[in-house]
């Protein structure tokens, strides 16, 4: 009887021991770039942290996220295009109906300057942008209750 005890005792013992450097993960993989690897798992139950005066990193620990999806437009007017793009001077915006609110345009540089600012008032409008420099320019749309679209306008 002793002898069953003690063989079941190594039994589940050798059985926790076997399991200790295991984990059950729901996902995982690797990733490298220029400046360095890591390697990654999500579902860990325990982790350790490290942190530093230029960050922190927890190890080994899944971190609770919410997630929202970028494809539902709250914007309020539909715009069906803009074009010519890229464009060497003028570029439309065609929306499908005439705005019902106030609709307004803002064409922004790289560096965030705002270089041409106005109203959307017809179905369609005519952006002249020949006073200025070639290159990337951002224009964006927002609507009464402040939700923008934005668009990225090229001038050659």
């Amino acid at each position: 009887m002793t002898k069953n005890y003690l063989t079941l005792l190594f039994i589940l013992l050798f059985a926790q021991i076997s399991l200790s450097q295991q984990s059950v993960n729901v996902a995982g993989g690797n990733s490298s770039g220029a400046n360095g690897s890591i390697s990654f798992s999500v579902g860990q139950v325990f982790y350790t942290s490290n942190t530093s005066s230029s960050g922190s990193i927890f190890l080994g620990v899944q971190q609770p996220s919410e997630f929202f999806p970028l494809n539902v437009s709250l914007f309020e007017a539909d715009v069906n295009s803009v074009f010519p793009n890229p464009t060497n001077g003028f570029f439309n915006i065609k929306l499908a109906e005439n705005p019902i609110q106030k609709l307004q345009f803002f064409l922004i540089d790289s560096n965030g300057k705002q270089v041409k600012k106005g109203v959307l008032q017809t179905k369609e409008t005519s952006v002249d942008i020949q006073n200025l420099s070639a290159g990337v320019y951002f224009l964006k749309l927002m609507d009464s209750r402040s939700s923008t679209k934005t668009y990225k306008i090229i001038k050659s």
